[in-house]
């Protein structure tokens, strides 16, 4: 868990201070196009983590606190969750951009 939080935090920040540094290279537009597109990609990657840490974080949690039976009837509730949590941020994208496209529409139902 702490690897993939340091490894998207560092691929992130080396991103941003990319796009910092090519920013006096590009125009107007195409340099807001790019920055929606880096917020986009944030959002993701910290939705990702999000899920990660909510379908594992427990696990670790009670590995630390008390080893039992119990323990392992939550793993094996919690681990599939993941896949579950992923394909909810996999689909985001194509729900909001539903959700734009046809007003007043809730976002399950997208």
């Amino acid at each position: 868990l702490v690897f993939s939080t340091v490894t998207m935090v560092w691929v992130y920040l080396h991103v941003k201070r990319q796009e910092k540094r090519n920013k006096q290279y590009v125009f107007r537009g195409s340099a807001q196009d790019r920055q929606k597109e880096s917020e986009r990609i944030r959002k993701i990657l910290f939705l990702y983590t999000l899920s990660l840490y909510f379908a594992y974080g427990p696990l670790f949690v009670f590995v630390i606190v008390a080893p039992t039976q119990t323990l392992f009837s939550i793993f094996r509730i919690l681990g599939p969750t993941l896949g579950f949590f992923n394909m909810l941020v996999y689909f985001l994208p194509n729900c909001l951009k539903y959700q734009k496209d046809h007003p007043g529409t809730w976002l399950v139902t997208a």
